[in-house]
């Protein structure tokens, strides 16, 4: 972009655009604005965006700053792992407004410590104020040089954080504020106090906002503090602060903390005080969920505890089918709390169904974490249930569940906002028409870090309304989404059906269990043995997870990325395998690179007047016995699957012959902006040591029922070159 201001391109293409550092104390933090949509990398200074319409396009910075005047009272996990802080300063004329409401300061430190606000991080005016009375100059009523922002209409900070499917979020908000006093009360609603009010806090808190500090400054302006907590798997924090008042300053705090629970509720089926040893039957008498008198069964648990509880299922088989009934509590096996229990919490439902109910409207301080869940035969019952469900369940595998009939999905959402993180489902029969995942009416629920793969379906299907978030993971056959991989995660044992002998009659199967660790060539925990092995093949689930998900649990070395998968972001998780960028490089139009050919027809002219381009990033460990490669593209039709093709030979640019043979290699899904990333893992042995030279092949599919009519290339790389060492 040449420069500041505003600009006419007569049509439709890329532009390059740099965001140029040019005081010291500032560094580049992202792309925003209406346009940052349209460009694959915000994060990055210097990259294209496709201009095609009326955007805007701001490069935002931050300042590195350790202490500022209104940094009175910190939050006390800030530059500890997974936090972040920002801070607005307000005070300045009107004309400034934008820039003020952008302006927005890192203090988080120097890493290893806290993160910069991560891209998204946003505050806006709830509503345009009235006649125009936004700031009040600066003060010789008040006795002071301060000037701010007033509230009339309040302010609404959004603050994206670390996400965790087992850690809570800390947020600490500082304020330094003055009573609107002087200020014509009609621009305010009537009754509005002369205090800050936080209101309409999402998700809402474990409890209320708290005011954790509050004093006078010594120019008379107020400062206080307020802080709460967030149960696990939140992304995006809002809230609203409203009051007759005028704000100057404005910091917000986040950070990921263990949570405390009000009460821990023991479940052990194998205590020293249970008469009956893994019979959920026979209980002891005495039983009232202590460490010395546990209970025997997990629903035992959840009947008694009260909002705010933790229920800890230690290890074994549970043989029962459990209900959340409605409450704000938190089920988890004891393994996903403390790392030296290696062995699992199995719910075994021994042939009924649903195995896990969330159907009485929990909310999303409801949690499910750590549990195998397993053995359901209904055929038109789910394993899993959520009815107008806002719970959240991570960590957990469902496997070896059979529901043969019409409606024999594995996990049903109806009316539901549930989120499911680093799960696994594996192993599981669906009945003819059905899916593992079946969505009805559940455009909200969230599906990330997840593994589905090895069951007899389809991974997922959306019955009714629109698609649900799925993002990062693993999922069989593919599905539009940030992240989402098709590739064998390489499971340490996959699992089986034993079929005892009858071939024809899937009924008296027998459901083999497997382990769910991700192979890994640098460190896979065996829990029967309690050691870490090394395998020969690499998982592409390791370091699949979202960037953005907290990975403070995994042991070195780790990518500093979570895995995809039930372990993914434990100390259970397989250790990663360091890698350095050996290649990168450009998907071209295929028209371009050989005109006058068959790969210049309609279909790549399509492409290129949508600016159809692509970039690669080519990894390799440092023993080079393998590749990892990252397909980046932008500018195809939206929310539709195109074919990857590998050329092994490579090619040359305007020599058609050079050309193929070409191999398939999977699917690509585009979001809706018509953008998708799509990766490839070679594991040692896919491919024989030597000297290669790839190119990407990114064609258009179109089907007339089960024909294929259209498989015509629109997308070429540039050669992806490297050395495969034995």
């Amino acid at each position: 972009m040449p420069g500041i201001g505003e600009f006419f391109y007569p049509t439709p293409g890329d532009v390059v655009v740099s965001a140029v550092v040019t005081d010291p104390n500032y560094y580049f933090w992202c792309w925003q604005g209406t346009a940052a949509a349209k460009i694959q990398d915000i994060n990055l200074p210097n990259t294209t965006v496709f201009v095609d319409g009326d955007d805007t396009l701001t490069a935002a910075f931050l300042k590195k700053t350790v202490v500022l005047p209104d940094d009175r009272g910190p939050a006390s996990c800030r530059c500890t792992e997974f936090s972040t802080s920002q801070y607005w300063v307000l005070g300045g004329p009107a004309h400034e407004l934008d820039a003020a409401l952008n302006h927005v300061y890192d203090i988080t430190g120097v890493s290893p410590g806290g993160r910069p606000p991560l891209p998204g991080t946003s505050l806006a005016e709830d509503s345009l104020p009235v006649a125009n009375e936004r700031w009040w100059p600066t003060d010789v009523l008040w006795g002071s040089d301060r000037s701010g922002l007033l509230l009339p209409d309040g302010l609404c900070p959004s603050v994206h954080v670390w996400v965790s499917g087992y850690m809570r979020t800390r947020v600490s908000v500082q304020m330094t504020w003055h009573p609107a006093e002087g200020i014509v009360s009609e621009i305010f609603t009537e009754g509005m106090p002369y205090e800050p009010v936080l209101e309409n806090v999402e998700p809402a808190p474990l409890a209320p906002p708290h005011l954790v500090q509050e004093f006078t400054l010594d120019d008379g302006w107020h400062h206080s503090t307020y802080t709460w907590e967030l149960s696990p798997g939140v992304e995006i924090v809002t809230f609203n602060i409203r009051g007759r008042i005028v704000v100057d300053t404005l910091i917000v705090d986040t950070c990921t903390v263990m949570p405390v629970w009000s009460d821990i509720i023991h479940v052990d089926d194998n205590a020293l005080s249970d008469p009956g040893p893994n019979d959920i039957s026979i209980s002891d008498p005495l039983e009232c969920g202590t460490p010395q008198r546990p209970f025997d069964s997990i629903q035992e648990g959840i009947d008694f505890a009260t909002d705010g509880a933790l229920v800890l299922v230690h290890d074994g088989r549970y043989t029962e089918i459990i209900d959340l009934s409605g409450k704000a509590i938190t089920v988890a096996a004891q393994w996903l709390v403390d790392p030296n229990i290696l062995g699992p919490s199995i719910i075994d439902s021994l042939g009924f169904g649903p195995v896990v109910r969330m159907t009485s409207g929990e909310g999303h301080n409801c949690l499910l974490s750590g549990f195998t869940i397993l053995g359901n035969r209904e055929p038109n019952r789910p394993t899993v249930s959520c009815n107008g469900s806002g719970a959240l369940i991570s960590h957990c595998a469902v496997c070896g569940n059979m529901s043969l009939g019409d409606l024999g999905a594995t996990v049903v959402c109806m009316a539901s906002e549930t989120k499911f993180i680093n799960c696994t489902l594996t192993g599981n029969r669906t009945g003819p028409g059905s899916a593992v995942f079946w969505f009805v009416d559940s455009p909200n629920v969230r599906v990330l870090n997840t593994i589905v793969w090895g069951n007899d379906g389809p991974a997922m299907a959306v019955l009714s309304g629109s698609a649900p978030r799925v993002y990062y993971g693993d999922i069989e056959g593919g599905w539009p989404g940030a992240g989402i991989l098709d590739l064998s995660p390489h499971f340490a044992d996959p699992g089986r059906w034993d079929d005892q002998g009858t071939r024809d009659d899937l009924t008296d199967d027998l459901w083999v269990p497997g382990d769910y660790h991700l192979r890994s060539s640098h460190g896979r925990l065996n829990t029967r043995v309690g050691a870490w092995l090394l395998d020969e093949v690499d998982s592409p689930g390791i370091d699949a997870g979202h960037p953005e998900s907290v990975w403070l649990r995994e042991l070195q070395a780790h990518g500093s990325r979570a895995n995809a998968g039930l372990y993914g972001g434990t100390p259970q998780a397989s250790k990663s395998r360091p890698q350095v960028l050996v290649n990168t490089g450009l998907l071209h139009p295929a028209r371009d690179i050989f005109p006058a050919s068959k790969y210049d027809n309609d279909h790549s002219e399509e492409a290129d007047s949508m600016g159809a381009k692509g970039t690669f990033e080519l990894w390799q460990e440092s023993g080079a016995r393998y590749v990892t490669v990252d397909i980046h593209v932008r500018g195809l039709l939206p929310n539709t699957p195109y074919r990857v093709y590998f050329d092994k030979n490579g090619i040359t640019p305007l020599v058609v012959s050079t050309a193929g043979p070409s191999m398939y290699m999977g699917l690509l899904y585009t979001d809706d902006l018509g953008m998708a990333t799509w990766a490839y893992a070679a594991a040692p042995g896919d491919w024989a040591p030597g000297v290669y030279a790839w190119s990407v092949y990114i064609n258009k599919i179109v089907w007339d029922g089960d024909k294929l009519v259209v498989n015509s290339t629109v997308l070429i790389s540039d050669n992806l070159e490297f050395e495969l060492q034995e």
